[in-house]
């Protein structure tokens, strides 16, 4: 018996391709295959564009970006998407190989130290852009108002600067007051 040639596949584009499309998966592992879309998150299209350079010259668009993903894997792993509850038997765990309790309480712990190191509008620029995928300007706008149109990639980096400088103060002395974490 004879084994048939696997048909092409055509590859879709997705219904409306925005700036924040690339074609960059692959999916197959023959080189030159087709590729997949994927819709890229409000920081990484900053950081592709190279938006987050600038600024203090104290950090680097390198750390200001790994800084941003920390954060979001704390996020994802805190606001986990879980399934209905006929479906919770198949819910194993949360990275790391942790139960699933045990990976969201650490990830709900790092998060609360690292956001009481950072100011009212920091936190929630971060929040917005980083954990909820929330474009520049509109978490700009929601955390400092109007006043910062013109100025919201500044403003932005700030944020990230505050966010290294969090992660860091979180990493040596957590500074949780008056809060606590529900097992």
């Amino acid at each position: 018996m004879s084994r048939t040639k696997p048909a092409e596949v055509e590859i879709e584009t997705p219904a409306i391709v925005t700036p924040a499309h690339t074609q960059d998966r692959e999916l197959t592992t023959v080189a030159g295959g087709p590729r997949g879309w994927r819709k890229l998150s409000p920081l990484q299209v900053a950081h592709q564009k190279n938006q987050l350079a600038g600024g203090n010259p104290n950090y680097h668009a390198h750390q200001r970006y790994e800084a941003a993903m920390i954060y979001t894997a704390y996020f994802d792993t805190a606001q986990p998407n879980l399934p209905s509850s006929s479906d919770f038997d198949r819910v194993r765990g949360a990275g790391n190989g942790l139960p699933l309790s045990q990976a969201y309480c650490n990830a709900t712990q790092a998060l609360i130290a690292i956001e009481s190191h950072l100011g009212r509008a920091d936190r929630t620029i971060v929040r917005k852009v980083c954990g909820e995928g929330e474009t520049l300007a509109n978490a700009v706008r929601l955390a400092c108002g109007p006043d910062f149109a013109k100025a919201t990639l500044a403003r932005f980096r700030e944020a990230l600067d505050a966010l290294i400088e969090a992660e860091e103060a979180a990493r040596r002395k957590p500074r949780v007051m008056n809060m606590r974490v529900l097992p």
